[in-house]
């Protein structure tokens, strides 16, 4: 009965062992989990930057276009002003 006693008793440590490792793994991955989700959070959020500041760059783009092209519209306007003072009209 000692012997038998014995041998159980083995057989819980090593579970027990087994255990405690399959804990610290379970401990591990869980805290890999979190720092990928905390990652992944703050890609999101520079994701979500990003997106902002080139619908503003987009915006900025347009205005300097219709700019642009009401600069050239001045500017031929007053090349046929210059052509009407040489010709003296």
């Amino acid at each position: 009965m000692n012997a038998a006693a014995k041998t159980l008793l083995a057989a819980s440590d090593s579970s027990l062992q087994q255990t405690e490792g399959a804990l610290r793994g379970s401990n591990e991955a869980s805290a890999n989990v979190e720092t990928a989700a905390a990652a992944a959070e703050e890609m999101a959020f520079s994701i979500k930057k990003i997106s902002s500041r080139l619908g503003r760059a987009g915006e900025i783009v347009r205005y300097t276009a219709v700019e642009a092209t009401a600069t050239n519209d001045d500017m031929a306007a007053l090349v046929l002003v210059a052509q009407r003072i040489g010709d003296g009209n």
